[in-house]
Order: structure tokens, then C-alpha cells, then sequence
């Protein structure tokens, strides 16, 4: 059973219920005979309490054949059920936790007393394969089962990066073979004053490490009459003897990565500071894999410049630094431009021998692509034919001469994939099945190119998953070591995309920038942390992770460096890590700001200063007695509020050189007092315009009468709203009134403060206020008549 249904227990209703039980069928235990001959399938049976479950049987079901031992999918012997008497069959393996996988058994030849012998070799390499120094006879005439441990040791010139996990061990029926993994270690780069030829300095070795290097204590550093030598960044370097610069001086500290070259400079003594551009490749390890260039060229700080990355043979560029170009900065430029290894072709010959691995070239032409071979560097291989990962046959260079080799297919898009090639007979072959290892997605899309080799029909296997540039493994095959059956054994590792730092730059800084985590060179299951200024530096701004805290700066003396990424999680590396950008510094802006409702005007006429005023609360602002703002600028956005009392409506205007447009309304002298009114403004009516103040953020009240019109400027301002004349209300001339407090002049036609023409709907909505001041009027009189 492999489902229990939600309705196994309930309630029946009138319908009835119906509840189904899902099924799967049990695996078999798959039993090939050592003779290569027809496999028996025994099922597993039933856990009798469970029937979710398969039981594994205690009985001997697995028979015995004279001269072999059975052995489960991982090439372990299988237990007899009596150690004295093997004909009562062996017991099989624990079944699956998943009942419904079969069980290989296939049967291995016992071993005899063996006399022969193995040698244990000890390789020192670099990262290309090439031999650097004599290998090491670690064992002689060792036996299957002895014991052996190797050491790496210190090589001139190169410093060990990696122990083969092999290094200890034990001898297994073959010779072994040990690879130590080292990387040229980098140099001091002097370039002389004159700007001549520059010499370089390797690092020595740790003589007690071989992977470290040491810092010199000699002034291997020549001294120059009137010049100082400096390092990368500008700092002088110190004397052997402060009193004789002629003894030399003592060079910078080594870099923590041994492979990274270190500039020295000569700096005039007196002149003012300059500064140069030094230009490192890397690996996505952060390792040097080509020599660092330094131009020689002195910059002061502000020079502009530019470099361009380089063909680096076996790799391609992967990533362009931010500060491949700029402008020079105090203490000089360092621009790291990152590779990847180039993806092989790799050569499985016929008989299932080690693969051979041709690595693509380079586009001479640019360093981020590889080429395509025009020559037959697929060997011919008489009986057989070469073909790619899709079974198509091979071109060859010469159709009547196949010795002359093979045209290999074209470079994958990605020059970092890997192209396998194997051999198929000419005639059919009726003895030898292939295994085909597969890198998928979760989708069954392929991440990298398939492995496919060649083996003997019941011939064990043992694969192995593989670091793959932007994935990461989560699923080893149950099957990923066994034993070929008949029709080939396919085994398939399924990887998930690995996640990217998603960095953000402020708004106008430029674009979204994607940075995916970098595998774990080791470890298909992991991801790294960049140890390098992945995040781009932007003046005036610090970048921050997800929870707001600043990252760190790869040189905190200069920014422009980079800062180092967030931690990568390791946990989930499928996760974003989202980076953004926080202000640090401050925008100064003038102007002031109206709080509670609008400015409030006294008197004569007010302007708004500096960068322009804000009301808040709804009231209008620079309404002095019923003028324009002094100059007709009203310097902000200004939002007029209605009139409680006949007063003035109008629109918002925005920009420098409009006013507030007001419609008057049009109404008679009401003479209602309002009542229940509060927040009353500190207008006084004068002796010619008997009025209410006004009441802050809503308008001025008029005192019972408003101007159907301009407002004389006696009427007392609200803070902040439009305004009503006092008791007397008088109707504008007919030939335009004068404002008392500026000067100016309307015409009749048009409206006060604006001077523009009356707007239909504006005057729609003085009806209506003096509608509503008709309304009081009655409410009032009749409650007169009440009392």
C-alpha cells in the first residue's frame, strides 16, 4: 500500500461511501546467474502486520553456484544461511525502504590466494594535468589489502592546493595512483622608474609547508636615487637600513592567496602621488591562472582608464569586473577578471579503458569563448566509429583515410560542458552494453553533457557525480554503482539550480545585476562564499543584505573595490540573497512647511519662501486679504479649500509661477452668525468690514454678508482656507476694483486673486454655498419664531 486515503475513517451519509486503498507492486530481488544467463525474479513478500510494507526473507533464497559468492548492488557478499554448508542457498539483502525498487544480485568469482603484487605512485600535477616534478614511489610490491599513506611535498615555484582524497589508503587489487594538485605560485612585479622592463620576483616556498609561501626579509627590492618603491596601493616600503637605502628594501607581505602577483612601483621623490592599474584572472576560486599586467602608466587621481581582459589558454571569461573602466582612485586600481575552466571532449575508447580528455581551444579572437577544432583530434580506432552524445556518427577529416582521425561536434554554448564521445562497432557487438550517466534538473533537462562508457555485460560499475557550474547536486541514484545487465544501465544525478546574490543599485544607478553563488570546487552537494567584491561600489550609498545591515568592503580604504557578499546559504543553496542599497548621505532642501492646514496670512500680502510652502490640512496658502502672493509666485503646490460661508472654491495648481485660481460665489448678505464653530483665527473686523475671523484649515467665515467678488483688504484671513467678507458686502465695480493691499487691479469680468476668467462650474458652486447660507437663514428665523 503506498496511500491511505483522508476518508479511511468518517461518517457515512445517505449516499453511501466509497474508499479507496492505493496500491503499489513489490519489488524484485533480480538474481543473475555468473554465466550471464536468463535472471530469476523473486518478489518480495508481504509484511504480514504492514501492508504498507515488504518483508525481507529469512530463508535462502538466493542459491548457490560453485566458485562465485552473491554479492548486493554495492558488491557486498551476501550471507549464507549456514557458513558450513553454502548449498543452503544465502540470505538477500534488507528490501528497500521504497517497496516497490528491485534488488540486483549478481554472483562475483571467489578469489583464489593471489600473488601478484601493486605499485602505490604518488603524482605531482598542476591544475592542467601537467607533471611539475618526479612522482614518488609510495609502495613497491604491495599486496591487495596492504596499507599506504603518501605526503605532498614542497615544489619550487608552485604551492599545493588540494590532498587527493586518496592520500591514505588501502591497496585494492590494482595499482594505485595518487594526484597532488598544485598552482604556480605568484611573483613581485617591480617596474623600474624609467618605465623599462619589469622583473619578477617568485614568492619562496614555506620550506615546512607546501601549501604556503614566505614573505622575503631581504631588500630584494633594488633602491633607485630619487625614488621611493612602493606597493600596489601607494604605501612606501621600508628600508633594510633607514640610514643606507642602498642595502634595498623589504618587499610587501605576501598575499593570503599565494597565486595573486604583488605590483611594486618607484615614486619620485617630491612629486605629488601617483597611482597604477594593475590586472589579475582568476579562477572562480579566486586563484591566479594567467600572470597579473601592471600598466606601467602613472594616473593621478581622477585620470580615467581602461583595460580589457585577455585570452587565457584552457579557460574563458566568465565575469567582467564593474571597474574595468573608471577613474583613478587613491592607492590604485586592482580590476580581477574571472574564468572557468574550458569543458573537455571526452574520449571513451572501445574496450572501456580510461577516458581520454581533449580540452576544447580557445577563441583567439574572445576570451569568453572556446572554438571548435577543424582538425581530427578523435582518434580513429579500426572496427569502430566515433559518435557524440546523441549517437550521431563523427565526420571524418579524410572519407578514404580514417587513420587521419575524426572532426569533433562543435563546442556547447557553454564552453564549460563537457562533450562525450564514444566508439560504436562497425558490425554489431553482441557481449558489451554502455552506461550512461546522466546530470538532469528536476524538469529531466540535462545540466551537463552525458557520460557514456562501454563495459562487459555483468561487469561492475561505480560512478560518481560531478561539480557542475551553477548547480548543485540533491539526489544521488540508488544505482549509482552495480552491475551491467543486458541492454546498458543508465544512472541519473538530479541537480537544482543554484541560487544568485540579486543586487539592486538605486534608483537610476543602473540595472538589476544577477551573481550566481559559485559551487564548491570539491563537493557537488555545496556552495561557496565569494572571498572577492562581488557588490559593485556606488558613491553615496552603502549595500546592505536583507536584514538592512552593511556588508563589508573588500578594502574599507577603498571603496571602490567592492564590498564582500552575504554569507552564501549553504543550507539552501537554491535560495536568493537579495542586496540593496541604503543613502548615506543627506538631501538639504529649502522651503518651509505650512503645518495644521495652510499658511496663515496676516495683513498684507505674504510669500511663500525658499523651496515653496506645503499646506497641510486642506486650507489654502498666501491668501492675504484677498490678493495674489506677493510677485504672483506662490513657490509650492497649493490645495484651496471650500468656504464655509460664501466664500472661495478652487482647483490645486502646481509650479513656480501659477496661483491658486478662486471662483467667487455669488450670494447675498445672509446675516447668520455660525454657530458651534471652532479653532477661530485671530482676524479683527475693522470698522468698514464688520466680519468673523476666520477658522484655521477650512476657510475664513464671513460675519454675515460675503463680497460676491473681490475681497476688500480689511476682511480678516483664516489660516489657511479662502476667505468672506464682513457685514457690510459690497459687489465688485463694474470697471474692476483696486486690492488695497497691492495694488492691483481685476476687471469685473474676472476673478479675484487670479485675475482669470469665471469658470461655469466654479460658479455652480457658489449657488450652491449661498443656497446652503439661505438654509441657515430660514433654520434660524424659524427657530426665532419658535422661542
Amino acid at each position: 500500500m503506498v496511500t491511505t486515503p483522508s476518508n479511511a475513517s468518517g461518517t457515512i451519509d445517505d449516499s453511501g461511501v466509497t474508499v479507496n486503498y492505493i496500491y503499489a507492486k513489490n519489488g524484485d530481488y533480480i538474481i543473475t546467474p555468473p554465466d550471464g544467463g536468463k535472471a530469476t525474479n523473486v518478489i518480495y513478500p508481504n509484511d504480514p502486520t504492514d501492508p504498507s510494507k515488504a518483508d525481507t526473507p529469512t530463508s535462502g533464497i538466493v542459491p548457490n553456484q560453485p566458485g562465485y559468492t552473491p554479492v548486493d548492488p554495492d558488491g557486498n557478499p551476501l550471507k549464507p544461511v549456514d557458513p558450513d554448508d553454502p548449498t543452503k542457498g544465502y540470505l538477500p539483502p534488507t528490501v528497500p525502504n521504497d517497496p516497490s525498487q528491485d534488488t540486483p544480485i549478481s554472483y562475483k568469482k571467489n578469489n583464489t590466494p593471489s600473488t601478484d603484487t601493486y605499485t602505490v605512485t604518488a603524482n605531482y600535477v598542476d591544475q592542467n594535468g601537467k607533471q611539475i616534478a618526479d612522482p614518488a614511489v609510495v609502495a613497491k610490491n604491495a599486496k591487495d589489502g596492504d596499507k599506504y599513506t603518501s605526503t605532498a611535498k614542497v615544489i619550487d615555484g608552485y604551492y599545493l592546493t588540494a590532498t587527493p582524497s586518496n592520500a591514505s589508503g588501502t591497496v585494492a587489487k590494482g595499482d594505485v595512483t595518487i594526484n597532488y594538485v598544485y598552482n604556480k605560485i605568484g611573483s613581485y612585479i617591480i617596474t623600474p622608474p624609467d618605465g623599462g622592463k619589469t622583473t619578477n620576483i617568485v614568492y619562496p616556498n614555506d620550506p615546512k609547508d607546501p601549501t604556503k609561501v614566505d614573505t622575503p626579509t631581504s631588500g630584494i627590492v633594488p633602491n633607485k636615487p630619487g625614488y621611493t618603491p612602493v606597493d600596489g596601493n601607494g604605501n612606501d616600503l621600508k628600508p633594510v637600513d633607514p640610514n643606507d637605502p642602498s642595502k634595498g628594501y623589504l618587499p610587501p607581505t605576501v598575499p593570503s592567496n599565494p597565486s595573486q602577483d604583488t605590483p611594486i612601483y618607484y615614486h619620485k621623490d617630491g612629486t605629488a602621488d601617483t597611482y597604477h592599474v594593475t590586472v589579475n584572472y582568476l579562477d572562480q576560486a579566486g586563484n591566479q591562472i594567467a600572470g597579473s599586467t601592471t600598466d606601467s602608466k602613472d594616473y593621478s587621481v581622477g585620470d580615467a582608464y581602461s583595460t580589457t581582459p585577455k585570452v587565457v589558454d584552457g579557460y574563458h571569461l566568465t565575469n567582467t569586473p564593474v571597474n574595468a573602466s573608471g577613474k583613478m582612485v587613491k592607492g590604485g586600481e586592482v580590476v580581477n577578471y574571472i574564468y572557468a575552466k574550458n569543458g573537455s571532449y571526452i574520449v571513451t575508447p572501445p574496450d572501456g579503458g580510461k577516458p581520454t580528455d581533449i580540452i576544447y581551444p580557445n577563441d583567439p579572437n574572445d576570451p569568453k569563448k572556446a572554438d571548435t577544432p577543424t582538425d581530427g583530434v578523435i582518434p580513429n580506432v579500426p572496427g569502430y566509429h566515433p559518435t557524440d552524445d546523441h549517437g550521431n556518427p563523427l565526420t571524418p577529416v579524410d572519407p578514404n583515410d580514417h587513420s587521419k582521425g575524426y572532426l569533433p561536434p562543435a563546442v556547447p554554448d557553454n564552453p564549460s560542458d563537457d562533450t562525450p564521445i564514444k566508439y560504436v562497432p562497425d558490425t554489431p557487438a553482441t557481449t558489451n552494453d554502455n552506461l550512461t550517466v546522466n546530470y538532469v534538473d528536476e524538469s529531466g533537462n540535462k545540466v551537463a553533457g552525458s557520460l557514456v562508457q562501454s563495459y562487459k555485460d555483468g561487469a561492475s560499475y561505480s560512478t560518481s557525480a560531478k561539480v557542475i557550474s551553477g548547480y548543485y547536486l540533491i539526489n544521488t541514484p540508488s544505482n549509482a554503482s552495480g552491475t551491467i545487465v543486458k541492454g546498458g544501465n543508465s544512472v541519473t544525478y538530479i541537480y537544482r539550480a543554484i541560487g544568485k546574490y540579486v543586487i539592486t543599485p538605486p534608483a537610476g544607478k543602473g540595472n538589476i545585476t544577477n551573481v550566481v553563488y559559485p559551487n564548491d570546487p570539491t563537493n557537488p552537494r555545496e556552495i561557496t562564499t565569494p572571498n572577492y567584491g562581488v557588490v559593485p561600489y556606488i558613491p553615496g550609498y552603502t549595500p546592505v543584505d536583507s536584514k538592512g545591515n552593511n556588508l563589508t568592503p573588500v578594502d574599507p580604504n577603498d571603496l571602490s573595490k567592492g564590498y564582500l557578499p552575504p554569507a552564501a546559504p549553504t543550507a539552501q543553496p537554491d535560495l536568493n540573497t537579495y542586496i540593496t542599497y541604503k543613502n548615506t548621505g543627506s538631501n538639504n532642501g529649502g522651503g518651509s512647511n505650512n503645518n495644521g492646514g495652510g499658511s496663515n496670512s496676516n495683513g498684507g500680502n505674504s510669500n511663500n519662501n525658499g523651496g515653496g510652502s506645503s499646506s497641510n490640512g486642506g486650507g489654502s496658502s498666501n491668501n492675504n486679504g484677498g490678493t495674489t502672493p506677493n510677485g504672483g509666485n506662490a513657490g509650492g503646490n497649493t490645495t484651496p479649500s471650500s468656504n464655509n460661508n460664501g466664500g472661495t472654491s478652487g482647483k490645486t495648481t502646481t509650479g513656480g509661477d501659477k496661483v491658486t485660481k478662486l471662483t467667487p460665489t455669488k450670494g447675498k448678505t445672509s446675516g447668520i452668525v455660525p454657530t458651534a464653530l471652532t479653532n477661530r483665527g485671530n482676524g479683527t473686523p475693522t470698522a468698514s468690514n464688520t466680519g468673523y475671523n476666520g477658522y484655521n484649515g477650512g476657510g475664513a467665515v464671513a460675519g454675515g454678508s460675503s463680497n460676491g467678488g473681490q475681497m476688500t483688504s480689511q476682511a480678516t484671513n483664516g489660516n489657511g482656507g479662502g476667505q468672506s467678507a464682513g457685514t457690510a458686502g459690497t459687489t465688485q465695480a463694474a470697471a474692476g476694483q483696486t486690492n488695497a493691499n497691492n495694488g492691483i487691479q481685476y476687471p469685473s469680468s474676472r476673478l479675484p486673486q487670479t485675475g482669470e476668467a469665471e469658470n461655469k462650474g466654479t460658479v455652480i458652486l457658489g449657488v450652491i454655498g449661498m443656497l446652503s447660507t439661505l438654509g441657515l437663514a430660514a433654520l434660524r428665523r424659524k427657530k426665532r419664531e419658535q422661542d
